[in-house]
């Protein structure tokens, strides 16, 4: 694991997700609406990029 990649902090609540990440000289926050309640199956940082797959919880 990079240490960008220790740097992301990733919550998911609900049906929103908050992805905060920061360095020294930057912060970055983001909150991001899904359309039904869901849990993270799978988290990659390759090249600068974060990819989150999620999966919806069954009803």
């Amino acid at each position: 694991m990079s240490s960008a990649e220790e740097a992301i902090k990733i919550d998911l609540e609900k049906v929103s997700i908050t992805i905060a990440a920061s360095d020294p000289k930057n912060t970055y926050n983001k909150v991001i609406t899904v359309p039904c309640e869901a849990r993270l199956s799978k988290k990659r940082f390759t090249d600068g990029v974060l990819e989150l797959n999620l999966k919806k919880y069954r009803s």
